[in-house]
């Protein structure tokens, strides 16, 4: 089986550690940690199928963005309804992912409600390339999806060779973005994380 996804990642060879299924039950039977990059509005339709194959204390990383267009409820509300018991983490950008599939620095921010488990995850999914900063804000990581937090640190001696990374560490201005922030505020979500900031 060749190692490839040429559609999304070109000639870019994969791990030899990385398998495919089609099996969803087997695939996710042992698991302990589930990625979910699922596009928006099939989220819900895709985690009723899905929710009775997940192990119950797998933590549910949601990498989606955007909202439920014919409800508008944020993609974590989805996720808890669908899979109440599962931890849940967001995972926040900016990466391409043919990108981080060539090893390029990405930093990324993943929230979850505990501080620690957030660490712990975040320490779990990173590598030397892939640098993922941890927090415990939900709610403005989530809503505030475009105000990305690209720590300069992240292969800044390397700008010459990061393509899009080289911009993407800046909070890009969106209309949307600006009428999500004082929703997140609302909701509870941190000033400085809604507002693109984090220290």
């Amino acid at each position: 089986t060749q190692k490839t996804n040429r559609k999304y990642l070109g000639d870019i060879v994969l791990q030899d550690t990385f398998t495919t299924s089609t099996n969803i039950s087997n695939t996710l039977a042992d698991s302990d940690i589930i990625i979910l990059a699922i596009p928006v509005q099939s989220l819900g339709p895709a985690l009723e199928t899905l929710r009775h194959s997940i192990p119950p204390n797998a933590i549910l990383i949601n990498t989606a963005k955007g909202l439920e267009r014919s409800t508008g409820r944020r993609l974590s509300e989805i996720i808890t309804t669908h899979c109440p018991h599962n931890p849940l983490a967001v995972l926040s950008g900016p990466s391409f992912a043919r990108d981080v599939a060539r090893g390029l620095p990405t930093a990324v921010t993943l929230a979850m409600h505990s501080t620690d488990a957030a660490l712990n995850l975040a320490a779990a999914i990173s590598s030397p390339s892939f640098r993922c900063y941890a927090s415990a804000d939900i709610l403005g990581v989530e809503i505030p999806r475009h105000a990305r937090l690209g720590p300069l640190t992240a292969g800044i001696d390397d700008a010459h060779h990061l393509e899009r990374h080289g911009v993407a560490v800046e909070p890009s201005p969106d209309s949307a973005l600006v009428e999500e922030i004082p929703r997140g505020l609302q909701e509870g979500g941190g000033a400085q994380v809604c507002s693109g900031r984090l220290s």
